[in-house]
């Protein structure tokens, strides 16, 4: 049997996969930033729906509520940096292009992810008895 957490998943991307369908079709995909934002969309939903839904109901099943926010975060800022690296690549702020500064955030951001959730987790396990 299905647990709700999967049922919650699978509808998140049955609902991106038809957002996707919904953006393809219209003029917004006309342009780079465009197909990269239905692109965003898709991954927004179909990898933080689920933990948007269940952070914002407060529920923790077997994730804290706490770190299905910093997930939701984390893959919001990435697909703002993929629009960004869409659009704006070959611009340069100070001699360093967009694309650099963006390539290096995306990179920090996964890392610094990863060791905030793992120290989290390792707190975790050493409060409990």
């Amino acid at each position: 049997m299905l647990s709700r957490e999967t049922r919650v998943h699978v509808l998140c991307v049955v609902v991106g996969v038809a957002a996707f369908g919904v953006l393809a079709v219209t003029s917004i995909t006309e342009t780079p930033g465009g197909q990269v934002l239905a692109i965003g969309v898709f991954y927004g939903l179909s990898h933080a729906g689920a933990h948007l839904y269940f952070a914002l109901r407060g529920e923790d099943g077997m994730i804290p509520v706490s770190s299905r926010w910093r997930f939701v975060g984390v893959v919001a800022a990435l697909v703002v940096l993929m629009v960004v690296l869409a659009t704006a690549r070959e611009i340069e702020i100070a001699g360093v292009t967009v694309g650099s500064i963006a390539g290096w955030t995306y990179g920090f951001l996964v890392i610094a992810y990863f060791l905030v959730e793992g120290v989290a987790g390792y707190r975790q396990t050493i409060q409990e008895p």
